[in-house]
C-alpha cells in the first residue's frame, strides 16, 4: 500500500462528490441556524436563548451529530451505488485495501470535518442573527465544547478507563455501521439500524434463553446443583470488555473489507453477498 496513492484516492472521492459536499455543508449551516432560531422562539420572543438554554441543548445536538456520522458511515460503498461509479472506481489503479481505506477516510474524516465546519459556521450565523434581533448572542459551539469537556474530564485513573470505554463504544458502533454499509445494497442506514437494534438482540436473546432453558432442564433432570463463587473487580471487568471489544471491532472491520471486495457491478439483491 502506498500513502501517495491512498491520498490521491481520497482526493478523487472528494472531487467526484464536491456537489454533494457543498449541499451537505449548506444543509448543516441551515440546520444549525434553524435549531437556534427555534430555541429563541422563532425570534418572536422578548428574551433570547442564553448560554444556559444552549447548554441544555448541547447533549441533544451531540446525539444528532453522532447519528449523522453513523449515517455517513453507511455510505462507505458510495462508489459502488451506480454502474458508472462502480466502473470508474474499479478502473483506478489501486488495491482493494487502498480503495477501502480511502472510502473509510472520506466518510469518517472528510465528512466529519464537513459536519463540524457546517455546525461552526451555522453557529456564527445564528450569533449574527440573534445579535441583530436581541443585541446580544450566545454560542452553541461553546456550549457543546463545555459539555464535551465535562464528559471527557479526567480526574483519576478510573475516570480515564471510563473515557476509554466510551471511546471504544463510539468506535465499535461506528465500525458496525461501516459493516452495514458494505452488507446492504440500498437503504443501508435504515437496514443497519434494524439489524443492530432489533434482529441481533432478538436472535441473541433466543439463543441465550434457549441455552439457559436447556441447562436448567438438564440440571433438574439430574438433580445437579452448581455453585459458582467468583468475584472480580470492576476495573478487571472494564479491561476485559475493552479486550473483547477490540477483537469484535476488528472482526467487523475485516468482514466489512471482505464484503467491500466482493461488490459486484450489477446486484439487485438486498445483501451484498
Amino acid at each position: 500500500m502506498k500513502t501517495s496513492r491512498l491520498l490521491q484516492l481520497v482526493r478523487w472521492n472528494i472531487m467526484t462528490r464536491k456537489g454533494k459536499i457543498v449541499r451537505g455543508f449548506f444543509g448543516g449551516v441551515i440546520g444549525t441556524l434553524f435549531a437556534a432560531v427555534c430555541a429563541n422562539g422563532l425570534l418572536f420572543g422578548k428574551h433570547f436563548a442564553g448560554h444556559g438554554t444552549y447548554e441544555s441543548m448541547a447533549a441533544m445536538l451531540l446525539v444528532v451529530l453522532a447519528v449523522i456520522m453513523l449515517k455517513y458511515a453507511t455510505q462507505i460503498s458510495f462508489n459502488n451505488s451506480t454502474k458508472t461509479g462502480f466502473i470508474s472506481y474499479a478502473m483506478i489503479p489501486a488495491t482493494n485495501l487502498e480503495k477501502f481505506l480511502a472510502s473509510w477516510i472520506y466518510v469518517t474524516f472528510v465528512l466529519g470535518a464537513l459536519l463540524i465546519a457546517s455546525f461552526v459556521v451555522g453557529d456564527f450565523a445564528q450569533m449574527a442573527v440573534t445579535m441583530v434581533r436581541y443585541g446580544k448572542a450566545s454560542s452553541l459551539t461553546w456550549a457543546v465544547l463545555h459539555t464535551l469537556y465535562n464528559m471527557l474530564h479526567v480526574e483519576s485513573a478510573e475516570s480515564l478507563l471510563g473515557i476509554a470505554l466510551g471511546v471504544y463504544s463510539a468506535i465499535s458502533i461506528h465500525g458496525k455501521f461501516i459493516f452495514g454499509g458494505t452488507l446492504f445494497r440500498k437503504h443501508q442506514f435504515i437496514y443497519t439500524c434494524i439489524l443492530l437494534v432489533i434482529v441481533i438482540p432478538f436472535v441473541l436473546s433466543l439463543l441465550l434463553g434457549g441455552l439457559v432453558y436447556l441447562g436448567k432442564t438438564w440440571l433438574d433432570s439430574t438433580d445437579t446443583v452448581i455453585i459458582i463463587e467468583w468475584y472480580v473487580g470492576e476495573t478487571f471487568v472494564k479491561w476485559a470488555v475493552l479486550a473483547i471489544g477490540t477483537v469484535v471491532v476488528s472482526l467487523f472491520y475485516w468482514l466489512s473489507y471482505r464484503l467491500f471486495c466482493r461488490s459486484q457491478i450489477i446486484n439487485n439483491r438486498m445483501f451484498n453477498i
